[in-house]
């Protein structure tokens, strides 16, 4: 038989759009789980890791939603159907919109997020290096 639990009482949208925010301004390391869970409407430890399994699971959530999002600004650079020339003042006009927004944090999640790093966190920075070399 299937466990069945309490309702989630968070919205996981919003919840990974602030995380994302976070994440996004102070990096990887430096983001306490504390902050998190505040950031992301009071949830409790337990909703939090039953939602999300770990700090570096949600990085990797995080990720993949700024990817699918905010990271879309590069998607010009792989359209076959440009010029190069096309493709990066796309990408370049597209970035510099972006980056004049002041609804999030300045530069690169991918570029910035594991910039402040200890060894510990190499999945983290290998991750975020991959994306990268990508």
């Amino acid at each position: 038989m299937a466990r069945t639990g309490r309702p989630r009482e968070f919205d996981r949208d919003k919840a990974i759009d602030a995380a994302t925010a976070l994440f996004w301004a102070q990096g990887y390391e430096p983001t306490s789980l504390t902050q998190l869970k505040s950031c992301m409407g009071n949830i409790s430890p337990a909703s939090f890791y039953a939602a999300f399994g770990s700090k570096e699971a949600l990085f990797r959530e995080v990720v993949q939603h700024y990817l699918a999002t905010y990271g879309q600004v590069m998607a010009p650079l792989w359209d076959e159907n440009l010029t190069p020339r096309d493709a990066i003042e796309r990408a370049l006009r597209g970035s510099a919109r972006m980056q004049a927004s002041r609804t999030h944090p300045c530069g690169c999640l991918v570029v910035s997020g594991a910039s402040n790093c200890s060894p510990e966190n190499e999945a983290v920075q290998a991750l975020l290096a991959a994306e990268r070399q990508r």
